[in-house]
């Protein structure tokens, strides 16, 4: 991901604005698209508890 992403708030941020992504393509069917930002949610979010 981003070097962009410094503090946990802003992880938080980027890893509901993932989560929000790959929902919108579940809801149109792209399900195979769907699994981008999910796996980069779930990179985020294991970062964040590793940081925490």
């Amino acid at each position: 991901m981003s070097d962009s992403v410094h503090g946990p708030d802003d992880r938080a941020e980027q890893v509901y604005s993932l989560y929000q992504r790959g929902s919108e393509l579940l809801e149109t069917g792209n399900f195979h698209a769907a699994t981008i930002p999910a796996r980069a949610g779930a990179r985020l979010r294991a970062r964040q508890d590793l940081d925490s």
